[in-house]
């Protein structure tokens, strides 16, 4: 069990917050780092993520303050963040909510979602912070609350409909069932606020009712495949292969329902290639788009879910050839080719227009 108040560090450099700490993620320190300002002098070197060791809050503050040379790593890193935010809708980056200080804003700019969790000081801050946050206004900004059927997830309820500027979004873990999100939609339209929802599938509850879950209310805009925990659920391995009918089943309901699909961000950062090969396979299977913990990631994920020109340029000849055509079914380019093929190739036209304009 983690002790509160303290900063976990980990990773190569990760710095985990609890309550009140910061955090700054992965890449500050390429190599072995000395921090000054501790009992004894503290060597940092890059860690495997299984090591970990953690700082009080009030002693990690004091070492950042006193080096200055981390401070700075901190601001460029944060502007690095701030420079890579890119909007497809389908590729939130979460972070923790819980944040103290004004450079821990800076670092948040080009991410989608903060993360609750059971943290009072994040939920104030998050609801106060994420609707009226200035920024790259390609990113689409949204808060994850704890479970519904929580009282964590009841107290971030009340603060949602309490707050004094709307969340534009919020996200919604473990539902296992339609009215859970009915009753949140209804509560909305009372207190007139004009929230959306992600749905999170990621128990075999909600996998078994998930058309009825991606139905259920129209301010839904996508569902989510939430595979770590769907794995432990369905007591199989977090693999593609075992889930692949979990992820299916979630394709099928979000297809039903007219939304958007996002399957689970790859957690090895150092494994760019296997990122790669995963978020091809989720656009094949029929996912929108694909999560990511690190803005690194962005630019990979969204070039896999961006039809290239090639592929436009097709969809364009074969949406130009039926609209000359009186006729369900046509030969392009050697291959025969029918009426409904169009929702799929007006589909690739949409997506390539969007990115343009993002």
């Amino acid at each position: 069990m983690l002790r509160r108040n303290c900063v976990l560090v980990s990773g190569k450099l990760l710095l985990d917050s609890f309550d009140e700490g910061l955090e700054l993620t992965e890449g500050f320190f390429g190599e072995e780092t000395v921090l000054t300002g501790l009992p004894s002098t503290l060597t940092v070197r890059a860690l495997t993520y299984s090591d970990f060791f953690l700082l009080p809050i009030g002693l990690f503050n004091t070492v950042l303050s006193q080096n200055t040379s981390m401070r700075k790593l901190v601001d460029e890193y944060a502007a690095a963040r701030a420079a890579q935010a890119q909007k497809l809708r389908a590729k939130p980056t979460a972070k923790p909510g819980g944040r103290g200080a004004k450079l821990t804003r800076s670092l948040t700019r080009s991410f989608t979602r903060r993360s609750l969790k059971d943290k009072p000081e994040a939920r104030d801050r998050a609801f106060a912070y994420v609707p009226v946050t200035e920024g790259d206004p390609r990113v689409e900004r949204m808060i994850r609350i704890n479970c519904l059927r929580t009282p964590e997830g009841m107290a971030d309820v009340k603060a949602l409909i309490e707050a004094e500027h709307p969340a534009p979004a919020v996200m919604l873990p473990k539902v296992k069932g339609p009215e859970e999100v009915r009753n949140l939609a209804d509560l909305l339209d009372d207190y007139q606020r004009p929230t959306r929802l992600h749905v999170i599938i990621e128990t075999n509850e909600g996998l078994e009712a998930a058309v009825e879950i991606a139905t259920s209310s129209e301010r839904i805009e996508a569902l989510f495949f939430g595979g770590v925990d769907m794995a432990a659920d369905l007591r199989c391995r977090n693999v593609w292969n075992a889930l692949l009918y979990a992820r299916s089943r979630v394709v099928h309901a979000a297809a039903t329902a007219g939304v958007d699909v996002i399957d689970v961000p790859w957690l090895d950062l150092e494994d760019e290639a296997g990122m790669i090969r995963e978020a091809e396979a989720a656009a094949d299977l029929g996912f929108s788009g694909k999560g990511t913990i690190h803005p690194k990631q962005i630019p990979h994920i969204n070039r896999v879910f961006t039809p290239d020109d090639a592929t436009v340029a097709h969809a364009r000849k074969v949406l130009d050839a039926f609209a000359a055509a009186d006729s369900g079914l046509l030969v392009v380019d050697g291959k025969l080719i029918e009426k409904p093929v169009l929702r799929s190739m007006t589909r690739i036209v949409n997506t390539w227009e969007a990115a343009q304009r993002g």
